[in-house]
């Protein structure tokens, strides 16, 4: 979701290389966005599904305690695949450029991004979905 919102909004204003922290910027409003409107649709009464990556345990305590201050129940759901299974998947849907595709994932974004990975604590677990793959 995070990935579509941005080429969408700020795809057209890439010209070159990406820099690291233009990104990062525009991630934040994207985030930032999608939390407003998610906010938006569970006051109508709706449930909503994040998919904005939360790479950080940061990340992931602010969700927890917006949910939390709102009075919103969360259920967690971490997918986990070796990191090999992961390049390889992101290299297919560069080169497939199918439904799920939103912007080139370069390796060397990719690995800037493996290192911003914060894996989950046993805390964070606890009444988690957890989907594992190879």
């Amino acid at each position: 979701m995070l990935d579509e919102w941005g080429a969408r909004l700020f795809g057209p204003d890439v010209r070159g290389p990406i820099e690291f922290q233009w990104m990062l910027e525009r991630a934040g409003r994207c985030a930032a966005l999608i939390r407003s409107t998610a906010a938006a649709v569970v006051a109508a009464g709706t449930s909503v599904v994040l998919d904005i990556g939360l790479m950080r345990r940061a990340d992931r305590e602010r969700i927890s305690q917006i949910a939390e201050a709102a009075g919103l129940s969360l259920q967690w759901h971490f997918v986990d695949a070796p990191q090999d299974v992961r390049r390889a998947r992101v290299a297919g849907r560069d080169t497939a450029k199918g439904e799920t595709f939103a912007k080139e994932v370069t390796p060397e974004m990719f690995d800037l991004i493996e290192g911003l990975y914060e894996a989950p604590e046993p805390a964070e677990l606890e009444g988690a979905i957890v989907s594992v793959s190879n």
